[in-house]
């Protein structure tokens, strides 16, 4: 029987394994975090797709490749072999890119671009002192606090949905190519950055798209490119859709042509669990 004089004995008891085992457990998430802020770097300044096209290199045949500063790319280098994702032979002082690690750290990579991913955590490490100062007053954050969001964000949905869409998701789905080559109504609620909706409008033109999202800015440049490209089966639309109950009279009422986005001004709702709220502008 356990009574409370046991429970307090037991939480008395210092675990000196399960200590270390944390203690672990927290060293390895931190480095983790600290290589997912080096691999952003690698991958946004192009480091990876160098690294992996010239290997194996010196730290100034790195910088000259790509242009970059070679104090700043020594300093790189060395925590990339610390982290044994780039191998270094210190007799020749050149640093060399496994094949492996640049399936997953390069854009022609033949799998997942994992470097893609892990520019989320500086997204979020750029709005911290919001992040915190929401735990304190309970509001919301919109999307425009975090900077680069729409960007990444559409280059990681382009990876993982946009590539694989033709050949892998709309299969799984039987009958549905051939329906989309006749032509049937499609609304994508939540587009983002409109990347999937650009291609399926220009593989399917019988068939008509709208993309909705809460912020106008995420699909702007979607809007632009259909409208540069005549795509006439494609529109997108900012709207709030919290409220919605049913998708067809949506469908229904979607116009024909696409839409420019309009121009808005953004101002954050000041309520709990804020969130991005716009207005037409004349």
């Amino acid at each position: 029987m356990c009574t409370p004089a046991t429970v307090l004995r037991q939480s008395a008891t210092f675990d000196e394994n399960k200590a270390k085992a944390f203690a672990g457990q927290m060293l390895s998430a931190l480095n983790g975090a600290a290589l997912a802020l080096m691999a952003l770097i690698g991958h946004r300044t192009g480091l990876f797709d160098h690294l992996a096209a010239i290997s194996p290199c010196t730290a100034q045949d790195l910088a000259t490749e790509a242009d970059l500063s070679e104090r700043y790319v020594r300093e790189w280098l060395a925590v990339m072999t610390t982290a044994r994702v780039v191998d270094y032979d210190p007799e020749a002082a050149t640093y060399f890119l496994p094949r492996e690690h640049a399936a997953f750290l390069t854009r022609t990579g033949s799998i997942k671009n994992m470097a893609v991913i892990a520019q989320f955590p500086g997204v979020v490490g750029a709005v911290e002192e919001e992040i915190v100062a929401r735990f304190r007053d309970g509001k919301g954050l919109c999307y425009h606090h975090y900077g680069r969001f729409h960007d990444v964000m559409a280059e990681a949905s382009y990876q993982s949905i946009v590539v694989p869409l033709v050949a892998r998701v709309l299969p799984l789905a039987p009958g549905l190519r051939e329906r989309l080559e006749q032509g049937i109504d499609v609304i994508d609620v939540g587009c983002g950055g409109g990347r999937v909706l650009l291609m399926l409008a220009e593989r399917f033109p019988e068939s008509r798209f709208l993309g909705i999202d809460l912020c106008a800015d995420a699909f702007a440049a979607a809007a632009e490119t259909a409208r540069a490209k005549g795509l006439r089966n494609l529109s997108f639309r900012q709207q709030d859709v919290s409220g919605w109950e049913c998708l067809a009279p949506t469908i229904s009422r979607s116009p024909s042509t696409p839409s420019t986005t309009r121009r808005v001004r953004r101002r954050c709702c000041g309520r709990s669990g804020g969130h991005c709220e716009r207005t037409a502008c004349s």
